[in-house]
């Protein structure tokens, strides 16, 4: 089967936008505001650079008319071909000048372009870390990563190839038809009559390049989502056997994008030539009239180069522009997605001036809790739940009864729709959001580890946390051990997502992470279900110490960790269906029960 129709495949790209959204490109000017005297600077060179490319043809026209026609009936050509020099001199000038001017543009468009990505790449990534962990479940990591990077970098092609080479291309078309006017009003019309076909074929050219780009893209995303997709499951296919299976959905996909390729480069093969097809035929147009109008002296010889010279000229920027119609299509498809992110807004607000105490008890408390991921299935139904401070709850039931949704709406990863949520008598959605999530630590089940040192994998960057501090943490959470063991100790390096540590060694850091914030709150997500019998038995007293005089809420599998907790949480179907201590659950034969005896005295 396929990867997905294009409709509904949610990996594909969105194909949005015009080639030249006005709206979008007043947008991304707004970053260049701290670049205003480059960009002076540049209309300046932009207009230096159109009048010196102009220059040239008028310096060879006055050469024509000048001294090289008065030297051929001239007895003493001497005056004239000092003239000729002098003139000859001046073009050279002309071309050095073009040549400094163009480094010049180049640069300084290259240094305001990326002075304006890389802070618009700040804003992005500052955006997104700011963004709900909802936006993240509805959108996938890879193609955030590509808006970071790959959008932001075609927008600095919009700056470039897009607003930059409209403005000279739109000086060039402006200085040629001025000064074609100016030397002879009948010649420029002549050569004007090739102007409405050109427009007519580059209308129709562009409505075809729009849809095959749009396809080109949709395809080449459907490709990648594919490939991405391989290689994380290269595990599976493996197992399974399936290579071939795959090669041959890849090579599928490949034949569509293929397919459309040939498509768009018959459109750009067909438009080129008619193009200089169109060329030709206003130069002929101009050399018939020509022929009759310097043999009648209307036109001199000067006259006719110089509109020969600057109707080839005429050409370079409208190819230019369909030439960059593409880049700048995918550019403006890429600022439509940025900026939509951009004007996403968190689904959760904190308040930088809410609540900020100086000391926090731990008190949780849930009232009347109803709470859905989207807004239709309900995940918790009218939960009340009262955790005093320093008291161990534990929260357990079959999966997906709801017992990690309480504990993201207690650490506002989410906000419910009905009902709140406080902590010390404050509804977290008035704390201030450092605060709050300094108030408590969470252990998950699946630890990430970052690419970095063991030392920076513990305190976070966090500069607060001093390095006997951090070692303390890890002695507690039982990980020094292992830690010193590496070749480095502390300042190893680990591997991307931490592939050269086992599951339980990531956990030991994930309780020594934990462990060094000294939080009044610690909640554990399932955190012990990927430690061995033999590690879980060595971080008990350590556990012990660390929870004592700690509130703490505690989802888990295993009776270990759960028996010694003061009350234990039954969740079913999104409601606290049983309350109690071990003892007590086990003598009511509830659920509680039924779930011991199911799994053989273990959760």
């Amino acid at each position: 089967m396929m990867a997905g129709s294009a409709s509904s495949d949610f990996r594909e790209e969105e194909i949005l936008g015009r080639a030249y959204d006005w709206r979008l490109i007043k947008r991304f000017l707004a970053y260049l505001k701290p670049y205003k005297s480059y960009l002076v600077l540049i209309v300046l060179v932009l207009l230096l650079l159109t009048f010196v490319g102009l220059v040239t043809p008028l310096i060879m026209k006055k050469a024509l008319d000048g001294p090289i026609k008065n030297a051929l009936n001239a007895i003493d050509k001497t005056p004239f071909l000092r003239e000729l020099f002098y003139l000859g001199i001046l073009y050279l000038a002309a071309l050095c000048a073009r040549f400094g001017l163009s480094y010049a543009q180049v640069y300084l468009v290259r240094l305001v372009g990326q002075g304006a990505i890389h802070d618009l790449r700040c804003s992005l990534f500052s955006h997104l870390q700011k963004l709900s962990l909802s936006f993240f479940s509805k959108n996938p990591v890879g193609r955030l990563v590509t808006r970071v990077t790959n959008d932001i970098e075609a927008l600095n092609e919009l700056f470039a190839s897009g607003i930059v080479a409209l403005l000279n291309d739109a000086f060039i078309l402006f200085g040629i038809i001025i000064i074609l006017a100016t030397v002879s009003w009948r010649m420029t019309l002549v050569a004007m009559v090739i102007v409405p076909p050109l427009i007519l074929i580059t209308l129709l050219f562009r409505r075809k390049a729009r849809y095959y780009f749009g396809e080109i893209r949709r395809r080449l995303a459907r490709l990648n989502a594919f490939i991405n997709e391989s290689f994380l499951g290269i595990r599976v296919i493996q197992m399974f056997n399936k290579q071939n299976e795959r090669s041959n959905q890849h090579s599928d996909l490949n034949k569509e994008l293929l397919k459309e390729y040939k498509s768009s480069n018959l459109c750009t093969a067909i438009f080129y030539p008619a193009i200089e097809v169109l060329g030709s035929a206003g130069t002929c147009a101009l050399i018939y009239y020509a022929s009759f109008a310097i043999h009648s002296g209307v036109v001199t010889l000067g006259e006719f180069f110089l509109f020969w010279s600057l109707l080839g000229r005429f050409f370079g920027p409208i190819m230019d522009l369909v030439d960059k119609y593409s880049v700048l299509q995918s550019a403006m498809a890429s600022a439509e997605r940025i900026f939509r992110i951009m004007d996403t807004q968190p689904d959760v607000q904190m308040p930088p001036d809410g609540h900020t105490p100086s000391e926090v008890k731990g008190e949780i408390r849930l009232e009347n809790v109803s709470f859905s991921y989207n807004n239709h299935d309900v995940v918790l139904k009218d939960i009340n739940l009262v955790v005093k401070p320093g008291e161990r709850v534990a929260l357990v039931g079959p999966t997906g009864a709801g017992k990690t949704s309480i504990i993201n709406l207690v650490a506002r990863f989410y906000d419910p729709q009905k009902g709140r949520v406080l902590i010390d008598g404050v509804d977290v959605r008035h704390w201030n959001g450092r605060a709050l999530r300094s108030s408590l630590a969470i252990v998950p089940q699946d630890v990430f580890i970052f690419y970095g040192t063991v030392k920076e994998n513990i305190s976070l960057w966090d500069e607060n946390i001093s390095e006997e501090r951090l070692k303390e943490a890890a002695r507690a959470a039982k990980a020094d051990d292992f830690i010193r063991n590496l070749e480095n100790g502390y300042d190893t390096v680990m591997a991307e997502r931490g592939a050269t540590l086992s599951a339980g060694q990531r956990q030991l850091l994930s309780f020594a992470r934990a462990i060094a914030r000294k939080p009044p709150i610690i909640v554990l997500d399932e955190a012990t279900s990927s430690i061995d019998s033999e590690t879980e038995h060595s971080i008990q007293e350590a556990m012990e110490n660390t929870l004592k005089g700690r509130t703490a809420l505690i989802i888990a599998h295993r009776l270990s960790t759960i028996e010694k907790c003061d009350r234990i949480l039954v969740v079913d179907e999104g409601r606290i269906v049983e309350e109690g201590t071990h003892s007590e659950l086990l003598k009511r034969q509830g659920l509680y029960s039924c779930l011991y005896r199911m799994q053989g005295g273990r959760f």
